[in-house]
């Protein structure tokens, strides 16, 4: 499936959304695994919404904006993909919660996926 992920930055300076570079101290290890693993599961929701019609999945971009001042940084990954319902919020943190889905019918490793994916770890 291809996937449409845009990227914005800017910075209260400017006032306005664009391209501007923004920086700030970080761990590398860290912002990586913790994007990839949003950005994972913004994908699998998108698709998973989509239900895996290539039109509808183009319909849904995948939309990363980094805004920062001179304190602070913010990074959002913002999907259409509908969210985490309500009624589950209180478990949304728990290392073991996962809103994937468990497809063990699926007769290929593909569709399967791993034994702990949407883990942090599949």
């Amino acid at each position: 499936h291809e996937l449409d992920i845009q990227i914005e930055t800017g910075t209260v300076s400017e006032g306005r959304s664009g391209r501007a570079n923004v920086r700030f101290p970080y761990v590398p290890q860290y912002l990586f695994y913790i994007l990839v693993e949003l950005l994972k599961n913004s994908a699998r929701a998108t698709v998973e919404i989509s239900g895996g019609d290539q039109a509808e999945i183009r319909k849904r971009p995948i939309l990363v904006t980094v805004g920062a001042d001179p304190s602070q940084v913010a990074i959002r990954v913002h999907d259409s993909a509908g969210g985490i319902p309500f009624s589950v919020a209180d478990r949304v943190w728990s290392y073991m919660y996962s809103t994937a889905s468990q497809n063990n019918d699926a007769s290929d490793f593909s569709q399967q996926g791993t034994p702990l994916a949407g883990f942090g770890v599949g």
